[in-house]
Protein backbone atom coordinates (compact mmCIF):
# COMPACT_ATOMS: atom_id res chain seq x y z
CA UNK A 1 0.00 0.00 0.00
CA UNK A 2 1.44 3.31 -1.08
CA UNK A 3 2.15 5.75 1.73
CA UNK A 4 -0.24 8.69 1.92
CA UNK A 5 1.15 12.18 1.58
CA UNK A 6 0.28 14.48 4.43
CA UNK A 7 -2.12 17.31 3.52
CA UNK A 8 -0.45 20.66 3.09
CA UNK A 9 -2.20 23.20 5.31
CA UNK A 10 -3.36 26.47 3.78
CA UNK A 11 -1.26 29.52 4.62
CA UNK A 12 -2.26 31.02 7.94
CA UNK A 13 -3.29 34.27 6.22
CA UNK A 14 -6.11 32.43 4.44
CA UNK A 15 -7.31 30.89 7.74
CA UNK A 16 -8.05 34.19 9.48
CA UNK A 17 -11.28 34.32 11.48
CA UNK A 18 -14.13 36.66 10.59
CA UNK A 19 -13.38 38.74 13.66
CA UNK A 20 -9.75 39.15 12.67
CA UNK A 21 -10.75 40.14 9.15
CA UNK A 22 -13.21 42.74 10.42
CA UNK A 23 -10.52 44.19 12.69
CA UNK A 24 -8.17 44.31 9.69
CA UNK A 25 -10.86 46.07 7.65
CA UNK A 26 -11.38 48.60 10.45
CA UNK A 27 -7.64 49.23 10.60
CA UNK A 28 -7.55 49.79 6.83
CA UNK A 29 -10.48 52.21 7.03
CA UNK A 30 -8.82 54.18 9.82
CA UNK A 31 -5.55 54.24 7.93
CA UNK A 32 -7.30 55.41 4.76
CA UNK A 33 -9.14 58.13 6.64
CA UNK A 34 -5.88 59.33 8.16
CA UNK A 35 -4.03 59.33 4.85
CA UNK A 36 -6.82 61.32 3.18
CA UNK A 37 -6.15 64.18 5.61
CA UNK A 38 -2.79 64.85 3.95
CA UNK A 39 -2.45 67.09 0.90
CA UNK A 40 0.15 64.84 -0.75
CA UNK A 41 -1.33 63.11 -3.83
CA UNK A 42 0.77 59.99 -3.13
CA UNK A 43 -0.58 59.67 0.43
CA UNK A 44 -4.14 60.28 -0.74
CA UNK A 45 -3.74 57.54 -3.35
CA UNK A 46 -2.52 55.22 -0.60
CA UNK A 47 -5.62 56.15 1.41
CA UNK A 48 -7.85 55.28 -1.55
CA UNK A 49 -6.07 51.93 -1.86
CA UNK A 50 -6.69 51.28 1.85
CA UNK A 51 -10.44 51.93 1.43
CA UNK A 52 -10.46 49.62 -1.59
CA UNK A 53 -8.73 46.81 0.28
CA UNK A 54 -11.04 47.29 3.26
CA UNK A 55 -14.06 46.65 1.01
CA UNK A 56 -12.64 43.32 -0.15
CA UNK A 57 -11.69 42.38 3.40
CA UNK A 58 -15.24 43.00 4.65
CA UNK A 59 -16.62 40.82 1.83
CA UNK A 60 -14.14 38.09 2.78
CA UNK A 61 -15.16 38.29 6.44
CA UNK A 62 -18.89 38.09 5.69
CA UNK A 63 -18.67 35.25 3.15
CA UNK A 64 -15.66 33.32 4.44
CA UNK A 65 -14.24 33.18 0.91
CA UNK A 66 -11.07 35.07 -0.08
CA UNK A 67 -12.05 34.58 -3.72
CA UNK A 68 -15.33 36.44 -3.20
CA UNK A 69 -13.35 39.19 -1.48
CA UNK A 70 -11.07 39.41 -4.51
CA UNK A 71 -14.15 39.43 -6.74
CA UNK A 72 -15.54 42.44 -4.87
CA UNK A 73 -12.24 44.27 -5.37
CA UNK A 74 -12.36 43.50 -9.08
CA UNK A 75 -16.01 44.59 -9.27
CA UNK A 76 -15.17 47.93 -7.65
CA UNK A 77 -12.86 48.59 -10.60
CA UNK A 78 -14.98 47.15 -13.38
CA UNK A 79 -18.32 48.65 -12.33
CA UNK A 80 -17.38 52.35 -12.66
CA UNK A 81 -15.44 51.54 -15.82
CA UNK A 82 -18.42 49.82 -17.45
CA UNK A 83 -20.85 52.54 -16.29
CA UNK A 84 -18.64 55.21 -17.80
CA UNK A 85 -18.32 53.25 -21.05
CA UNK A 86 -22.11 52.98 -21.35
CA UNK A 87 -22.48 56.71 -20.68
CA UNK A 88 -19.86 57.56 -23.31
CA UNK A 89 -21.46 55.26 -25.87
CA UNK A 90 -24.78 57.07 -25.41
CA UNK A 91 -23.19 60.47 -25.87
CA UNK A 92 -23.65 62.17 -29.25
CA UNK A 93 -21.15 64.82 -30.37
CA UNK A 94 -22.14 67.31 -33.09
CA UNK A 95 -19.81 66.86 -36.05
CA UNK A 96 -19.82 70.60 -36.80
CA UNK A 97 -19.61 73.07 -33.94
CA UNK A 98 -19.12 76.81 -34.02
CA UNK A 99 -18.25 79.48 -31.47
CA UNK A 100 -20.88 82.22 -31.27
CA UNK A 101 -20.31 85.64 -29.77
CA UNK A 102 -22.31 86.24 -26.59
CA UNK A 103 -22.75 88.96 -24.00
CA UNK A 104 -20.41 88.68 -21.00
CA UNK A 105 -21.72 85.65 -19.04
CA UNK A 106 -21.24 87.24 -15.62
CA UNK A 107 -24.31 85.56 -14.11
CA UNK A 108 -23.48 82.11 -15.51
CA UNK A 109 -19.71 82.04 -15.00
CA UNK A 110 -18.77 82.38 -11.29
CA UNK A 111 -15.65 84.45 -10.52
CA UNK A 112 -15.37 85.59 -14.15
CA UNK A 113 -14.79 89.23 -13.18
CA UNK A 114 -12.06 88.32 -10.66
CA UNK A 115 -10.30 85.95 -13.07
CA UNK A 116 -10.48 88.57 -15.82
CA UNK A 117 -8.72 90.99 -13.48
CA UNK A 118 -5.97 88.41 -12.95
CA UNK A 119 -5.59 87.96 -16.71
CA UNK A 120 -5.36 91.69 -17.29
CA UNK A 121 -2.79 92.00 -14.51
CA UNK A 122 -0.68 89.54 -16.55
CA UNK A 123 -0.92 91.92 -19.56
CA UNK A 124 -3.50 89.83 -21.41
CA UNK A 125 -6.12 91.77 -23.32
CA UNK A 126 -9.74 90.67 -23.55
CA UNK A 127 -10.63 89.41 -27.05
CA UNK A 128 -14.24 88.36 -26.53
CA UNK A 129 -16.80 85.97 -25.05
CA UNK A 130 -18.30 83.02 -26.93
CA UNK A 131 -20.36 79.85 -26.57
CA UNK A 132 -19.75 76.53 -28.32
CA UNK A 133 -22.85 75.55 -30.32
CA UNK A 134 -24.71 73.29 -30.69
CA UNK A 135 -24.54 72.11 -27.11
CA UNK A 136 -22.93 68.72 -26.51
CA UNK A 137 -25.68 66.07 -26.38
CA UNK A 138 -28.15 68.96 -26.42
CA UNK A 139 -27.49 69.80 -22.75
CA UNK A 140 -23.89 70.70 -21.95
CA UNK A 141 -23.16 74.43 -22.09
CA UNK A 142 -19.58 75.53 -22.82
CA UNK A 143 -18.64 79.20 -22.37
CA UNK A 144 -15.27 80.77 -23.08
CA UNK A 145 -13.64 84.15 -22.50
CA UNK A 146 -10.65 84.63 -24.82
CA UNK A 147 -7.53 86.73 -24.23
CA UNK A 148 -4.45 87.66 -26.22
CA UNK A 149 -0.97 88.62 -25.05
CA UNK A 150 0.44 91.24 -27.38
CA UNK A 151 4.03 90.86 -26.11
CA UNK A 152 5.06 87.19 -25.99
CA UNK A 153 2.49 85.67 -28.33
CA UNK A 154 0.56 83.62 -25.75
CA UNK A 155 -3.20 83.10 -25.79
CA UNK A 156 -5.34 82.95 -22.67
CA UNK A 157 -8.68 81.28 -22.05
CA UNK A 158 -11.19 81.09 -19.21
CA UNK A 159 -13.73 78.31 -19.66
CA UNK A 160 -16.89 77.24 -17.86
CA UNK A 161 -18.73 73.96 -18.60
CA UNK A 162 -22.13 73.27 -17.05
CA UNK A 163 -24.90 70.71 -17.31
CA UNK A 164 -28.02 70.27 -15.23
CA UNK A 165 -27.16 73.15 -12.90
CA UNK A 166 -23.68 71.76 -12.09
CA UNK A 167 -20.52 73.16 -13.63
CA UNK A 168 -16.81 73.83 -13.28
CA UNK A 169 -14.38 76.43 -14.52
CA UNK A 170 -10.83 76.19 -15.81
CA UNK A 171 -8.10 78.32 -17.33
CA UNK A 172 -5.62 77.69 -20.12
CA UNK A 173 -2.60 79.34 -21.75
CA UNK A 174 -1.49 78.32 -25.22
CA UNK A 175 1.20 79.22 -27.73
CA UNK A 176 2.01 78.23 -31.29
CA UNK A 177 5.54 77.85 -32.57
CA UNK A 178 6.56 78.71 -36.12
CA UNK A 179 6.29 75.05 -37.17
CA UNK A 180 2.58 75.05 -36.33
CA UNK A 181 2.81 73.02 -33.14
CA UNK A 182 0.46 74.09 -30.35
CA UNK A 183 1.54 74.10 -26.71
CA UNK A 184 -1.17 74.21 -24.03
CA UNK A 185 -1.02 74.42 -20.25
CA UNK A 186 -4.26 74.26 -18.30
CA UNK A 187 -5.85 73.29 -15.00
CA UNK A 188 -8.78 71.31 -16.45
CA UNK A 189 -10.02 69.28 -13.47
CA UNK A 190 -11.32 66.19 -15.30
CA UNK A 191 -9.85 63.59 -17.60
CA UNK A 192 -9.99 64.97 -21.15
CA UNK A 193 -12.50 63.20 -23.37
CA UNK A 194 -10.38 63.11 -26.54
CA UNK A 195 -6.94 61.99 -27.61
CA UNK A 196 -4.59 64.83 -28.46
CA UNK A 197 -3.25 65.20 -32.04
CA UNK A 198 0.52 64.92 -32.54
CA UNK A 199 0.76 68.64 -33.37
CA UNK A 200 -0.62 69.53 -29.94
CA UNK A 201 1.08 69.18 -26.55
CA UNK A 202 -1.12 69.53 -23.47
CA UNK A 203 0.28 69.86 -19.96
CA UNK A 204 -2.28 69.68 -17.16
CA UNK A 205 -1.31 71.33 -13.88
CA UNK A 206 -4.11 71.04 -11.32
CA UNK A 207 -2.02 72.25 -8.40
CA UNK A 208 -1.31 75.84 -9.45
CA UNK A 209 -2.61 78.36 -6.93
CA UNK A 210 -3.62 80.96 -9.51
CA UNK A 211 -3.23 82.28 -13.02
CA UNK A 212 0.29 83.69 -12.48
CA UNK A 213 1.52 80.24 -11.43
CA UNK A 214 -0.27 78.62 -14.38
CA UNK A 215 1.34 81.05 -16.81
CA UNK A 216 4.73 80.36 -15.25
CA UNK A 217 4.10 76.61 -15.67
CA UNK A 218 3.33 77.26 -19.35
CA UNK A 219 6.57 79.17 -19.84
CA UNK A 220 8.41 76.32 -18.11
CA UNK A 221 6.77 73.83 -20.49
CA UNK A 222 8.10 75.80 -23.44
CA UNK A 223 11.57 76.10 -21.91
CA UNK A 224 11.85 72.38 -21.13
CA UNK A 225 10.94 71.56 -24.74
CA UNK A 226 13.45 74.00 -26.22
CA UNK A 227 10.86 76.47 -27.50
CA UNK A 228 12.43 79.92 -27.16
CA UNK A 229 10.36 83.13 -27.29
CA UNK A 230 11.80 83.77 -30.76
CA UNK A 231 10.39 80.41 -31.93
CA UNK A 232 6.79 81.42 -31.20
CA UNK A 233 4.38 82.76 -33.80
CA UNK A 234 4.16 86.58 -33.79
CA UNK A 235 1.81 88.09 -31.20
CA UNK A 236 -1.76 88.53 -32.38
CA UNK A 237 -3.95 91.52 -31.69
CA UNK A 238 -6.95 91.29 -29.39
CA UNK A 239 -9.30 90.55 -32.27
CA UNK A 240 -12.37 88.52 -31.30
CA UNK A 241 -12.82 86.97 -34.74
CA UNK A 242 -9.22 85.76 -35.00
CA UNK A 243 -9.19 84.38 -31.44
CA UNK A 244 -12.49 82.59 -32.01
CA UNK A 245 -11.34 81.14 -35.34
CA UNK A 246 -8.13 79.85 -33.73
CA UNK A 247 -10.05 77.99 -31.01
CA UNK A 248 -12.58 76.64 -33.52
CA UNK A 249 -9.75 75.29 -35.68
CA UNK A 250 -8.14 73.60 -32.68
CA UNK A 251 -11.39 71.92 -31.62
CA UNK A 252 -12.16 70.79 -35.17
CA UNK A 253 -8.67 69.29 -35.62
CA UNK A 254 -9.12 67.26 -32.43
CA UNK A 255 -12.41 65.83 -33.69
CA UNK A 256 -10.84 64.94 -37.05
CA UNK A 257 -7.89 63.25 -35.38
CA UNK A 258 -10.04 61.17 -33.01
CA UNK A 259 -12.29 60.19 -35.90
CA UNK A 260 -9.24 59.11 -37.88
CA UNK A 261 -7.76 56.91 -35.13
CA UNK A 262 -11.07 55.26 -34.26
CA UNK A 263 -11.79 56.89 -30.91
CA UNK A 264 -14.88 58.49 -32.49
CA UNK A 265 -17.11 57.09 -35.22
CA UNK A 266 -19.89 58.56 -37.40
CA UNK A 267 -23.30 58.11 -35.85
CA UNK A 268 -26.11 56.79 -38.00
CA UNK A 269 -28.31 55.58 -35.15
CA UNK A 270 -31.97 56.47 -34.70
CA UNK A 271 -32.42 57.13 -38.39
CA UNK A 272 -30.08 60.12 -38.41
CA UNK A 273 -27.84 60.72 -41.37
CA UNK A 274 -24.27 59.61 -40.85
CA UNK A 275 -22.06 62.65 -40.48
CA UNK A 276 -24.55 64.80 -38.55
CA UNK A 277 -23.04 63.65 -35.27
CA UNK A 278 -20.28 61.51 -33.87
CA UNK A 279 -20.17 58.96 -31.08
CA UNK A 280 -17.51 57.07 -29.16
CA UNK A 281 -16.55 53.68 -30.58
CA UNK A 282 -16.26 50.78 -28.13
CA UNK A 283 -12.49 51.16 -28.30
CA UNK A 284 -12.73 54.89 -27.72
CA UNK A 285 -15.18 54.50 -24.83
CA UNK A 286 -12.85 52.02 -23.12
CA UNK A 287 -9.77 54.21 -23.65
CA UNK A 288 -11.42 57.37 -22.30
CA UNK A 289 -13.16 55.59 -19.40
CA UNK A 290 -9.93 53.85 -18.39
CA UNK A 291 -8.14 57.20 -18.45
CA UNK A 292 -10.83 58.74 -16.24
CA UNK A 293 -10.55 55.91 -13.70
CA UNK A 294 -6.76 56.23 -13.77
CA UNK A 295 -7.03 59.98 -13.14
CA UNK A 296 -9.42 59.34 -10.26
CA UNK A 297 -6.84 57.07 -8.63
CA UNK A 298 -4.11 59.67 -9.16
CA UNK A 299 -6.06 62.51 -7.53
Amino acid sequence: MAPQCPAIPAPSFFRMTSGSLLLLALALLLMGSGLFRFSSPALRRAGLAAFWLASGTVAWALTGSPWLGAGVLLLLVLFPLSEMMVMLRRLRIPARRRLRDIAPPLDTFPDLAALTGEMEALDFRLAGDCRLEPALDGEQDQLFRLFEDGKEGHHGLLGFISQGGVGFGFAAFSSEDRRGRQWVTWNYPLSYGLKVPPEMVIHRDRHCDGLPELLQAHRELLRLNGVAPADLAPPAGADAGAARARLEQSLASQLRYNLGIGILAPDGADGGAAGDSLRYSWRGAFAIAAGAVRDLVRM
